[in-house]
C-alpha cells in the first residue's frame, strides 16, 4: 500500500494532461503554479499536499476508505449526550416526532457508492474524499473524537457528555482499530509540524510579505492539528430566498487538533472549532482554539510555562 519511507511525487494536478482538475492548492498562477515535489507523510500533512492525498486515497480505493472513516466514527451519530426527541406539526397539521440535537454527519454507504459507480465518477469522488471534500460531511464532536482516537494510538473511546446518561441512550463504542504504531507516530508528526513549524500550512497567519504572526502561541505545550475550510451552501442574507452573486462563495472555517503538555509531549486534550461562513480555517478557527488552549491553562488544565518551570525545579 504506502510504505512510510516512501515519497509521493507532488505534480501539481493529479490527472495527467487536466491542469485544471484535482488540483494541489499550491498549483495556481498565482503562486507560479507551484508545486511541493517529493513528500514524505509527515511533510504531507504538515503541508497540506493534495496530491499526496489524492494518491492514498485511489490506492485505497472508494470501499475502504469510507470504511475506514466510518471506524473513526463518521456516518454515524455518536448519542454524546445533545439528542433529544422533539415534536412538531407539518404543514398538513400533523404532528411527528424527531431527533434533533446532533447530527450523524454522512459517509458513503454501499447504496451511494454503487450510484457513485454508475454515474463514471468514482475514481473522481474518491480522491477528492481523500482530503474529506464531496460526499462526506461530520460534526465539530466527530472530528474531535477521530483525533482523540488518533491520539489513543487507534483505541476508540467515543465521546460523551454525561458520565451517567439518565435517557438510557447506548454505550459508547469502545474498540481498538489496530493501527500501526509507526503510522500514528508519522500523523502525529506531521499533525504537530502543521502548526509549530514555519511552513505548517496552520503556523501563522500572514499579512504582508514581512509581516507574520504566529496561530499558537501558548507557552509550554505543544499542539498537533490541522486548519483547513470547508466548502458551504450560498448564503441567503437578505432571506428573500433569491441568491445572489454576492451570497455565493464563502466557506466555513474550520480547526481540529490536540494539544499537551511539552513535558510529556503526548495529548490531553482534542479541540474542534467551526465558525461557519467564517471563511479561513487558519485566520479564524485557529485563533479561536489558542483561545481554547490558554483557557485550559488558565484554569489548571493544563500547564502554563510558569508552572512547567515550577514543577521542574521541585
Amino acid at each position: 500500500m504506502h510504505r512510510l519511507d516512501e515519497t509521493i511525487e507532488c505534480t501539481g494536478h493529479y490527472f495527467p494532461g487536466r491542469k485544471d482538475l484535482a488540483r494541489c492548492w499550491i498549483y495556481r498562477e498565482r503562486w507560479g503554479f507551484a508545486t511541493h515535489g517529493p513528500l514524505l507523510a509527515e511533510e504531507a500533512i504538515a503541508r497540506s499536499c493534495n496530491i499526496f492525498f489524492y494518491t492514498m486515497a485511489d490506492r485505497l480505493g472508494l470501499e475502504r476508505l469510507c470504511d475506514w472513516y466510518r471506524r473513526f466514527g463518521l456516518g454515524a451519530g455518536l448519542d454524546v449526550g445533545l439528542r433529544q426527541r422533539h415534536t412538531e406539526t407539518t404543514g398538513a397539521g400533523e404532528q411527528r416526532t424527531i431527533e434533533i440535537g446532533e447530527a450523524a454527519g454522512t459517509v458513503p454507504d454501499a447504496a451511494a457508492i454503487a450510484r457513485i459507480r454508475a454515474g463514471g465518477a468514482a475514481r473522481f469522488e474518491t480522491i477528492i474524499l481523500g482530503i474529506g471534500q464531496g460526499p462526506i460531511t461530520w460534526t465539530p464532536v466527530q472530528g474531535a473524537n477521530a483525533y482523540a482516537t488518533l491520539a489513543r494510538g487507534g483505541v476508540v473511546r467515543d465521546a460523551t457528555l454525561l458520565v451517567e446518561d439518565p435517557r438510557g441512550s447506548r454505550p459508547p463504542r469502545c474498540a481498538d482499530l489496530r493501527l500501526d504504531p509507526r503510522g500514528v507516530e508519522a500523523a502525529l508528526e506531521g499533525l504537530r509540524r502543521s502548526v509549530m513549524e514555519t511552513y505548517g500550512t496552520g503556523h501563522h497567519i500572514r499579512y504582508d510579505e514581512q509581516t507574520i504572526e504566529p496561530i499558537f502561541n501558548a507557552r509550554g505545550v505543544t499542539v498537533w492539528g490541522k486548519t483547513g475550510t470547508a466548502q458551504a451552501p450560498p448564503l441567503d442574507l437578505n432571506a428573500d430566498g433569491e441568491i445572489t452573486p454576492e451570497e455565493r462563495g464563502f466557506d466555513h472555517a474550520w480547526f481540529v487538533g490536540l494539544v499537551g503538555p511539552n513535558d510529556t509531549r503526548r495529548p490531553m486534550f482534542a479541540i474542534a472549532v467551526i465558525v461557519e461562513y467564517g471563511g479561513s480555517g487558519g485566520r479564524v478557527a485557529g485563533p479561536i482554539a489558542n483561545q481554547i488552549i490558554h483557557a485550559l491553562q488558565v484554569d489548571r488544565y493544563l500547564p502554563a510555562a510558569e508552572f512547567t518551570q515550577a514543577r521542574r525545579s521541585r
